[in-house]
């Protein structure tokens, strides 16, 4: 609904669609604090990509997770968006994750590779 109103669609032509990042909380997840066992957690992934207009050949849409980072001012600055519900465990689990071992090592890798 969102790109259909004029002035966001407005905003978005201005600064450019690929200038525009984010990543979610709970609610646009689904539930409110869903994580690792909400059911539909593939498709609200799938539903934010499509949001953000991702390429459908992206690495994004075949990881589990909306993690990924951002480069801006010609690669100075390099913003990381870590995805805290894909892998959420129950806030009950005292020794719970909320990133999971796939994007841990990709966050790993990434501090490694910024300079």
């Amino acid at each position: 609904k969102l790109h259909s109103i004029p002035q966001y669609k407005s905003f978005v032509e201005s600064i450019g669609q690929e200038n525009i990042i984010g990543i979610w909380d709970d609610h646009d997840f689904g539930l409110n604090d869903a994580g690792r066992n909400y059911p539909w957690r593939e498709e609200s992934q799938q539903a934010f990509l499509d949001f953000f207009k991702v390429p459908k050949n992206s690495e994004r849409r075949s990881r589990k997770g909306i993690y990924h980072f951002h480069d801006v001012h010609k690669g100075k600055i390099r913003v990381i968006l870590l995805d805290n519900r894909y892998h959420k465990d129950d806030y009950k689990n005292k020794s719970g994750d909320f990133l999971g071992e796939e994007q841990w090592a990709w966050l790993q890798e990434t501090l490694n590779q910024s300079g």
